[in-house]
């Protein structure tokens, strides 16, 4: 029974060898699959953001290969060569060395745990769809973990500690009441100053007491809605 398992993954690995070798004679670069990507994300509606990050991930990749692993075409791809992507960039890579904007930061190395996961996700959503697609006999990607990251303890305030600084501001001076309704809004809603700042007046609804928040413009349209307090409404 032993014998007859071991024979059948021998002709599986050997059936995989000659896909793989018939993808590489049909010339499907590695950049065409990326680009065909690129489009399939378009053609489903993908935020743009998500396709700027897509395109940023694939170039850092690309980079890392031409240097390490000059050979390597789509189908030839490794779990062990994208391991060692991930390890380069854990412990390897000097902090915006790659950036086009930034200045890179000599002796700190290695990205954060959260930067690396966003780059696995991208590569896994990648090879995965390759695999869907037929281009590769298995997602060199399936088996790459994400790593663990640390979880930050958020202090908050206390309502005695609340209530002190919500009396700073002297609310018979209009930008000082500004300020006065701002914090006490970020308090009773947990919006995000930038979510805040963003609001127009049709975006609030006096009569149901609640603010509608669009996510961010390259996002698709989508709305969060907050109960305020009714103190709020009566300043």
């Amino acid at each position: 029974m032993e014998k007859r398992k071991r024979k059948t993954v021998r002709t599986h690995r050997a059936l995989s060898v000659a896909e793989q070798e018939v993808l590489q004679e049909e010339g499907v670069s590695l950049e065409q699959a990326m680009d065909q990507f690129l489009q399939a994300k378009q053609a489903e509606r993908a935020a743009q953001r998500t396709i700027r990050d897509y395109k940023t991930h694939f170039r850092y990749l690309l980079s890392w290969l031409k240097k390490n692993h000059p050979l390597a075409t789509l189908p030839t791809i490794t779990v062990n060569m994208l391991r060692e992507y991930v390890n380069w960039m854990t412990s390897g890579k000097e902090l915006y060395d790659d950036h086009p904007q930034k200045r890179k930061k000599k002796g700190i190395v290695g990205l954060s745990p959260m930067t690396v996961n966003v780059r696995i996700r991208t590569m896994r959503a990648f090879f995965n769809w390759c695999e869907r697609e037929g281009l590769v006999q298995q997602s060199p990607a399936f088996e790459i973990k994400l790593q663990k990251v640390d979880e930050d303890k958020i202090c908050s305030f206390t309502e005695e500690q609340l209530r002190k600084l919500l009396s700073v501001p002297d609310r018979n001076i209009f930008n000082e009441f500004r300020d006065y309704v701002i914090m006490a809004t970020l308090a009773d809603t947990g919006l995000r100053i930038s979510e805040l700042l963003s609001l127009k007046a049709v975006d609030v609804d006096f009569e149901q007491l609640t603010l509608t928040v669009p996510w961010e413009k390259e996002k698709l349209v989508k709305h969060v809605s907050y109960r305020f307090q009714k103190k709020l409404v009566a300043c």
